[in-house]
């Protein structure tokens, strides 16, 4: 009724033949009864194969699915597009946390490497000289020397490592950097009175500039023939300041100048103090790694 096709009438079987309907009639043993215009690319992919049992037999059409077929590609496109997404971001934060501590370690070696050029052409030229001297006093100084260099780039390696997470370190760890630097030097016959006035946590970046303030101020003192030196370290109006007091000399002047001219780059402030029983090379430094 729905086709219009009333059983009262008759003569359509020349209709259904020539309809491109791609629909088959068939009686219970499967024999095609009515056919109607068989569709030209119904055997090909992209058609699909459908049957129903009416009375007397079955019917049998071809349904175009193509663009079903092409909709369904493209959804499971877009799925597997949205699974990887979702895996990525699942995984955004340990990637990020890698990244960072990639970065973090290329910083760490960066600097570590730039401390240990700092000394390396000191190194050289105290093992050029060792190899051309004999057993005596000169070799033991310059073994001494040596000991010195390597206290300093090990400690100055533990004070970046222990302060690389949060830019701090405990106190602690550069009295620790101050008294094995002291021990070095006392074999060079170098004493050293040492009044430490700090607690608690500072800047790594302060820490390392004070170290490596005091290592060349010592070296310059036993290069001088000094052998006693007073060392106090304090905190004062938002500053670390590092005094070292000699008795009257006359090296620590043009040393002094030296290191102001160095300074000038920011790090920190050199000042020389003229006084009856000395002189007193002070340097100071603001809680964040500059000059104040």
């Amino acid at each position: 009724m729905q086709s219009r096709l009333l059983p009262s009438n008759g003569e359509y079987e020349a209709c259904f033949t020539h309809a491109r309907l791609g629909l088959s009639i068939c009686d219970r043993m499967g024999n095609v009864v009515y056919e109607s215009r068989p569709l030209e690319s119904r055997g090909h992919f992209g058609w699909q194969r459908n049957t129903m049992p009416i009375a007397g037999g079955q019917v049998i059409w071809y349904q175009d699915v193509r663009e079903l077929q092409r909709k369904r590609k493209q959804l499971q496109l877009t799925l597997h597009t949205l699974e990887r997404f979702n895996r990525l971001f699942r995984n955004r934060e340990r990637i990020e946390r890698d990244l960072v501590q990639q970065e973090v370690q290329k910083r760490i070696w960066q600097d570590v490497e730039s401390i240990l050029q700092s000394k390396a052409a000191l190194f050289q030229q105290y093992a050029r000289s060792l190899k051309s001297m004999g057993t005596g006093e000169k070799a033991r100084q310059t073994i001494c020397r040596l000991n010195v260099l390597a206290c300093y780039l090990k400690k100055q390696c533990v004070l970046l490592l222990r302060g690389q997470e949060q830019g701090q370190l405990p106190v602690r760890e550069l009295l620790l950097a101050f008294r094995e630097l002291f021990h070095y030097l006392e074999k060079l016959r170098l004493k050293t009175l040492m009044d430490f006035q700090l607690e608690g946590r500072m800047p790594t970046a302060a820490a390392q500039s004070l170290y490596a303030f005091l290592e060349v101020t010592s070296e310059a003192a036993v290069r001088n023939g000094e052998t006693d030196q007073i060392c106090r370290l304090e905190k004062r109006d938002g500053e670390f300041v590092l005094s070292l007091l000699w008795s009257p000399n006359n090296w620590s002047r043009g040393f002094a100048a030296r290191q102001q001219e160095r300074s000038q780059n920011g790090q920190g402030e050199v000042v020389l103090k003229e006084l009856e029983y000395g002189q007193s090379l002070i340097f100071r430094i603001k809680e964040g790694g500059r000059r104040p």
